[in-house]
């Protein structure tokens, strides 16, 4: 049973981290030039927000738990908290920032505003590294065992 949770674990990870680096490597490319391909993307990305990273958290989430049942790890161990926390702000910073701001996004190329358009793209880029770093920190946590 570990290793099938553990495998649904790091499935769910690398979705997260998979979809954050396409971010990351796609976004310039994507959003300069053609409206209507900047419009896709951000229409991408907002799904993506909306729904795609809710599953990956929700299996990460899910996952991480039965493997600390399953586990000899304890509750408070650093590395399960620090999981925990990344899930947690994941969820907001989609809810606060990623979703918002890819509708801001959407909204200003409709009205060809492309200032603001261009500002969001790039709030989104920042956010996308900010959370893939934080994503990151959690892998060396985990890998780690740190506060073990």
């Amino acid at each position: 049973m570990r290793d099938l949770l553990l495998s649904l674990h790091i499935i769910g990870v690398a979705a997260w981290l998979g979809a954050n680096f396409t971010q990351i490597f796609a976004s310039n490319r994507l959003t300069k030039g053609n409206d209507a391909v900047a419009l896709a993307w951000h229409q991408t990305s907002l799904a993506l927000g909306r729904t795609y990273y809710n599953v990956a958290g929700a299996l990460i989430t899910v996952t991480g738990i039965l493997l600390v049942f399953e586990g000899d790890w304890e509750w408070s161990s650093a590395f399960i908290s620090i999981g925990f926390a990344t899930v947690i702000i994941g969820g907001l910073v989609g809810f606060l920032f990623f979703i918002p701001t890819s509708e801001q996004a959407i909204e200003a190329i409709e009205k060809a505003d492309t200032t603001q358009a261009t500002l969001m793209s790039q709030r989104s880029l920042v956010g996308a590294i900010g959370d893939t770093a934080l994503v990151v920190l959690t892998i060396f946590a985990m890998v780690g065992k740190w506060g073990v």
